[in-house]
């Protein structure tokens, strides 16, 4: 398997080449985003009165969580093409990803219905996690169902579970560091000058945009691991090269 700090890098100059022609759909996502929490605050003081307020918003939430896959399933066919040097626009990536966006959530839905189950004694969560994680660049690229994408990832990630792992941890953990570095900035420069409910509202503003502009570099670094366990599954000559 090629190296970690390769794959890595590879995603980066992925995620700089096509970061041009994502960007709009990434402000989308990023305004959405922001949207959603001005309109619907989420920061109640217990968690019977977060449940409430989830309910009463259940259609809003419902219908913001539809676009962000549709937009998730275009950026990342986008990425996709990019990828492979296709020539397509977003319109394009769009249509493309609203055939495949109900099969991604449905896959979305078991994945992370699985790993809650496996969280319960732990340690198969944490496997769940990394092996079934391949299922959307599964059913973007060759189209795969539901139940067909999992089993796929798991069967692919196995073997090199533990560089996987490695790769996917690294890469969320970039993203996650932007997230909380977007909101340090903010938290530092404004401190002084706004109030601790408005400087909190900012924070977390700051942090969700940086998320969603940050996030495209873990799907490429995912598409490119996807392409890399692909890569291994088919027979290799004498040299070790693909035949």
């Amino acid at each position: 398997m090629t190296s970690i700090i390769k794959i890595l890098d590879d995603g980066f100059q992925l995620y700089k080449r096509s970061f041009p022609y994502i960007l709009p759909l990434v402000l989308i996502d990023a305004i959405l985003a922001v949207l959603i929490n001005i309109l619907i605050p989420l920061n109640a003081e217990t968690p019977e009165a977060l449940l409430n307020i989830i309910k009463e918003n259940a259609p809003y939430f419902m219908l913001y969580m539809l676009i962000m896959f549709i937009l998730y399933s275009t950026i990342f066919y986008r990425i996709s093409a990019i990828h492979n040097k296709s020539d397509i626009n977003n319109l394009t990536a769009l249509q493309e990803g609203l055939k495949k966006v109900l099969v991604i959530i449905l896959a979305s839905v078991i994945y992370f219905s699985l790993i809650f189950i496996g969280f319960m004694i732990i340690i198969p969560g944490v496997i769940l996690l990394v092996s079934l994680a391949l299922f959307t660049p599964l059913i973007i690229v060759e189209n795969a169902s539901v139940f067909e994408a999992l089993k796929r990832s798991h069967q692919m990630i196995w073997k090199n579970w533990w560089a996987a792992a490695s790769i996917l941890s690294i890469s969320l953990f970039i993203v996650m560091s932007a997230s909380m570095l977007a909101s340090g900035i903010i938290q530092i420069v404004f401190s002084s000058s706004l109030t601790p409910e408005e400087l909190m509202q900012l924070m977390q503003f700051a942090s969700l945009t940086a998320d969603k502009i940050v996030s495209p570099f873990f799907y490429a670094v995912l598409l490119l691991l996807y392409y890399e366990l692909k890569g291994e599954e088919k027979p290799k000559n004498q040299d070790g090269f693909i035949a």
